[in-house]
C-alpha cells in the first residue's frame, strides 16, 4: 500500500514536470530504478543465505 501511494505521488509530480504524455514512462522508469537499487522492496529485509 505504501509503494502504491508513493508511486502515485511520484507519477503525479512527474506528470506536472514532464507533461501527461510522459506519465507511463516516468512511472516505469521509477519502478525499474527503485527495484535495481532496492530489490527486496520498500520495507524488505536483507536475507543471508546459509550454505
Amino acid at each position: 500500500m505504501l509503494g502504491g501511494l508513493l508511486l502515485g505521488l511520484l507519477e503525479s509530480f512527474g506528470t506536472f514536470w514532464l507533461g501527461g504524455e510522459w506519465r507511463d514512462v516516468f512511472a516505469f522508469g521509477v519502478l525499474i530504478l527503485f527495484l535495481t537499487v532496492r530489490p527486496t522492496g520498500l520495507l524488505g529485509e536483507r536475507v543471508t543465505e546459509r550454505v
